[in-house]
């Protein structure tokens, strides 16, 4: 499966996310610690910690070294919400996640509470897991009106929109064209949208004619 560059979304660092009344004895002092050092996004001004990673790659590497990540991160997401803005949660579940994360991951994308930038990430960690089990739940989110309480704009909600038909162009089940229709019809695109889309269905007719996906 192509892997998708990985959207990462600057924003300024909490602080103290790793402090702990245990003096980060735990797992989760753990995971806090090296969220913190998420590498700073080029050409972005935030302040970030001195000894924060210079690269994703790093960041990675160091997070791989930390025993059942990925359930401590949605442990977060869960237990803890807001202690570390979603975003960056998706950033690290972009390489860590899999179908475990995948009912919070589709959460995020339908929650009208979350910006912007956490819910089009997650849409992203949702095509590059790959998992077809967020087919439905995708599905679902490119046929929804815009609620009255959402928190992004009306044209941020079609860039969502047509991210999540990008990502089910990705998973390649050709049961979302009958969605992927009723959506091209709700959305007002203009041309170069309208290209993406059309790739998009492409992609799923593909699947649907039993062709592999081609990888870039």
């Amino acid at each position: 499966m192509v892997r998708i560059l990985i959207l990462a979304v600057g924003i300024a660092m909490l602080p103290c996310w790793g402090c702990s009344k245990t003096g980060g004895s735990t797992k989760r002092d753990a995971v806090l610690a090296w969220v913190e050092k998420k590498p700073a996004v080029p050409d972005l001004e935030h302040a970030m910690r001195p000894d924060a990673y210079a690269t994703y790659e790093q960041w990675f590497q160091a997070g791989r070294k930390i025993e059942g990540l990925e359930a401590e991160l949605l442990g977060l997401y869960r237990e803890e919400r807001g202690r570390v803005p979603t975003v960056v949660i998706c950033d690290a579940l972009y390489e860590f996640g899999t179908a475990q994360s995948i009912p919070v991951l589709t959460g995020i994308v339908r929650d009208p509470n979350e910006e912007f930038d956490a819910r089009n990430q997650a849409i992203l960690v949702l095509a590059n897991i790959g998992d077809k089990s967020a087919v439905r739940p995708l599905c679902e989110f490119i046929v929804l009106g815009l609620p009255s309480d959402c928190r992004v704009a009306k044209y941020e909600f079609k860039r969502l929109k047509l991210a999540a038909i990008g990502a089910l162009g990705v998973l390649g089940d050709p049961n979302a064209l009958a969605y992927v229709d009723q959506a091209r019809e709700q959305l007002a695109l203009d041309e170069r949208e309208r290209e993406y889309l059309e790739e998009s269905i492409a992609s799923l007719r593909d699947w649907d004619n039993g062709s592999e996906r081609r990888e870039d």
